[in-house]
């Protein structure tokens, strides 16, 4: 990350599905060749052992629920 731009990513596995709390869904920006205009929704995960990683909302097997 730098600033409101990603400029890069990794790919994570677990052994199993979890449950954590996260910042509120922030669109950054995600330029590629494809995409000059591209953006992305990401969370920044503040529990657990993925503190401070930051997850797109839209990846297959993430799902997002806001808290109340």
């Amino acid at each position: 990350m730098d600033g409101d731009r990603i400029t890069g990513f990794r790919p994570i596995s677990v052994e199993s599905g979890f449950e954590a709390r996260s910042t509120a869904p922030t669109t950054f920006r995600f330029v590629s060749f494809s995409d000059p205009n591209g953006t992305k929704a990401l969370v920044r995960i503040v529990s657990g052992p993925y503190t401070d990683v930051y997850v797109s909302v839209d990846d297959p097997g993430v799902s997002f629920q806001a808290g109340g």
